[in-house]
């Protein structure tokens, strides 16, 4: 069974409407179709501005105790806005190293402390600025279309060996179905991402 994991879940089209897995070819469509879509997504993901991501910083790596640990493993990490994230070490002799390991790459952060808290904000950012992300995104987007249009292309070609007529029509209408649902989850995840781009995200 092929993991449409990444697929938006607001679809009408579910996955036993378009028959996305009733054979092993479809099958193998679908898991590029995925591998695609996800390219495209991770993508989208290094594009951000005035944004901070708490999970990036629960995953920097910081010494302490005489190894490299997480950040997550030390302190309680908390997405407090769009923009801003705690951090409250467990160990408070440990709150300098944090903030160091924090800032090393990141020193466009603006940092303030409540006693052992320390708080990470992202720096304001112009609406040129933003104007030009979601440009990016949306050249990024029509990368991602480029690339569903070829695997489309591969498995429509494929219908051609199908000895019946019937078979082959029943074959390309799976696709189809298959196709177009890679299509409208990749729109809807780029409207999500120009949201997130957008100042009204950061409240």
């Amino acid at each position: 069974m092929v993991r449409f994991h990444l697929w938006a879940p607001h679809l009408k089209t579910t996955l036993g409407e378009t028959s996305c897995t009733e054979n092993e070819q479809i099958e193998e469509l679908n898991l590029e179709l995925e591998e695609a879509l996800d390219q495209t997504l991770r993508r989208f993901s290094r594009v951000s501005v005035g944004r901070l991501d708490a999970d990036h910083i629960r995953d920097l790596v910081v010494t302490a105790y005489g190894t490299q640990m997480p950040v997550h493993q030390l302190a309680t990490v908390k997405r407090l806005s769009g923009i801003s994230v705690s951090v409250e070490p467990w160990d408070k002799q440990l709150l300098k190293p944090l903030v160091d390991a924090i800032l090393q790459g990141n020193e466009n952060l603006n940092l303030r402390t409540q006693g052992q808290t320390a708080i990470f904000t992202a720096p304001l950012v112009t609406g040129t600025e933003r104007k030009a992300a979601i440009k990016v995104v949306a050249t990024l987007a029509e990368d991602g279309r480029n690339a569903l249009r070829r695997v489309r292309r591969k498995y429509r070609r494929m219908g051609k060996e199908i000895p019946s007529a019937d078979e082959e029509q029943r074959y390309l209408k799976q696709v189809e179905a298959c196709v177009d649902l890679a299509f409208e989850t990749l729109e809807y995840k780029l409207k999500l991402k120009e949201k997130q781009l957008s100042p009204v995200s950061l409240i």
